[in-house]
């Protein structure tokens, strides 16, 4: 995941990421096409990034308010923000 991108958003949605995407999935596609050049967007579905080591990502943006409990204690223990 080392990269030239100065900053690394995590963006995850509740759909897997190689089916069909609901409106979370196009979400994270749409900014992982827009972003600016120097922010690299990985998008993942929950199940995807369940066991991903998070210390890499300066930001978890997280589509899905349901899975939000779990995804703020994991972004809590390594440090990142969620939103």
């Amino acid at each position: 995941m080392l990269t030239n991108k100065s900053y690394r958003v995590l963006a995850l949605h509740d759909s897997p990421t190689d089916g069909p995407l609901w409106a979370y999935g196009r979400r994270t596609l749409a900014l992982a096409h827009y972003a600016p050049p120097d922010i690299e967007v990985t998008r993942a579905s929950h199940a995807e990034a369940h066991a991903w080591n998070l210390e890499g990502y300066d930001l978890c943006f997280l589509l899905d308010y349901s899975a939000s409990v779990f995804w703020r204690r994991k972004t809590l223990a390594a440090g990142i923000p969620l939103v």
